[in-house]
């Protein structure tokens, strides 16, 4: 993995990977190295995890909420709320979720 966190649920990790060129998020099985999936549409991508549920924040500011399993990424929403580059992990705080690009920050109720 070479840009942002990575994220593990049992054997597996889930994260972007890429550096110039095409930035693929990917899962991929720890005790073998053996890639699962790729994914073009998340582009250097940081997750939170809350519950069985993904948090993604892309370098677009595009935040998406999904499921992460080794048969892929299920989105279930999707929508940009930052406008510049966004390279910093969505955190979560009680029931606020916070997200940052270079010029600016956004709290989320999540209730």
């Amino acid at each position: 993995m070479h840009h942002s966190n990575v994220v593990r649920i049992g054997d597996y990790i889930y994260g972007a990977n890429g550096d110039f060129g095409a930035t693929l998020f990917l899962c991929a099985n720890i005790r073998t190295g053996e890639i699962l999936w790729r994914e073009r549409a998340m582009v250097r991508a940081n997750t939170l995890m809350v519950g069985d549920r993904a948090i993604l924040l892309d370098e677009e500011g595009t935040l998406t909420l999904g499921r992460l399993s080794p048969k892929g990424l299920e989105i279930q929403s999707q929508f940009r709320i930052l406008e510049n580059l966004a390279w910093t992990p969505p955190s979560i705080a009680g029931t606020r979720l916070f997200l940052r690009d270079r010029k600016s920050m956004a709290a989320l109720n999540l209730q």
